[in-house]
Order: structure tokens, then C-alpha cells, then sequence
């Protein structure tokens, strides 16, 4: 009835078990989506509209102190990653990296992908990645492949059907 909410679910062989709810704050009526997990699973990135925030959908962090634990304190990423508009889409390359998509920030239009850098237990240095990864439409979920210079992310941009799924790679120099 709210919007989405973020499940998790264990794989045992080929199966999987039933996905269970996390509950961030017992409020059912907060939507929560777009998860990110740090490596040591003890870290989650997600995106809420809910108190507390810049406005629009904001990026949040909930840390636990185990992997099979619960997770509490959640905590905003503040006003340099987040804005007035709509922060969304996080993916953590190498827990030092944020990629995330935003209406917010000084863009070319749309949602366009922006990238922090991890800086103690802030993350700063918030920048558009521009053309050619962004465009004048949206374009979002930014994800890497885990060793290498590529990746994919989606986007409505003109050429596209709807919101399609674009590769690339970043050159060695």
C-alpha cells in the first residue's frame, strides 16, 4: 500500500527462503528502497522520503553490528549528497564510492548519475559524471563490474524505448 519496502532473502543450495521485511523504524507507512550493502554486509545505503531529510527522497545509512543482525540508527548522508529533489538509485563500488542518481543536483537534465567519495565517515566531493554516461532525460543505477573498468546503467535517453540498459567501460589511460 506505501510503496516499496527492502527485503532480504538467503540462498540455501538452490533455493531461497522467504524473504523477510527489514524493519528500519516498526513504521510501516516509510518507503524504503535501492539498496546498497557494504562487502561485510554490516553497512546499508538506501533511499526514504521520511523526517528528517533534505526533501524529496534522500539517501539514509543504518549500520548493525553484525551480518546476521539487526540494523538501527539511521542516519541521513546530509546536504552534500543529498538535495530539495530526489536522491536514489546507491551502489557502493568498493565501499570508497558512491554512485547514486539525482533530480537535485546540477545536472543536464532528468535524474543524471553523480559520484561521492567516502571521506572518514562522511561522504564528500559529490560530482556529475556528464556526457557521455548522462544525458538530457533519466539515467540511473549505476553498477560496476567487480574487478573491472565497466559496468552498466539505465536510461530513457533519446534513441532508447522506455528506460533500457546501456554497458560501458572506462578506458585505461
Amino acid at each position: 500500500v506505501s510503496g516499496c519496502q527492502i527485503y532480504t532473502s538467503t540462498r540455501v543450495t538452490n533455493t531461497w527462503s522467504k524473504p523477510k521485511q527489514l524493519d528500519f523504524t516498526g513504521d510501516t507507512m516509510n518507503v524504503y528502497g535501492h539498496p546498497a550493502l557494504t562487502k561485510d554486509e554490516l553497512t546499508i545505503i538506501f533511499s526514504a522520503e521520511r523526517e528528517g531529510g533534505q526533501g524529496g527522497r534522500d539517501l539514509w545509512m543504518a549500520t548493525r553490528s553484525s551480518a546476521d543482525g539487526s540494523f538501527g540508527n539511521i542516519i541521513n548522508l546530509g546536504p552534500e549528497v543529498n538535495t530539495p529533489g530526489d536522491e536514489v538509485f546507491p551502489f557502493l563500488r568498493n565501499d570508497t564510492a558512491l554512485y547514486f542518481s539525482s533530480d537535485g543536483h546540477i545536472g543536464m537534465g532528468g535524474l543524471d548519475i553523480m559520484k561521492a567519495n567516502k571521506e572518514g565517515k562522511s561522504w564528500t566531493n559529490v560530482r556529475n559524471l556528464k556526457y557521455p554516461v548522462n544525458s538530457s532525460k533519466d539515467d540511473f543505477s549505476m553498477i560496476f563490474h567487480p574487478e573491472k573498468e565497466k559496468g552498466f546503467f539505465a536510461s530513457n535517453r533519446k534513441g532508447s524505448r522506455n528506460d533500457d540498459i546501456y554497458s560501458f567501460y572506462y578506458p585505461v589511460i
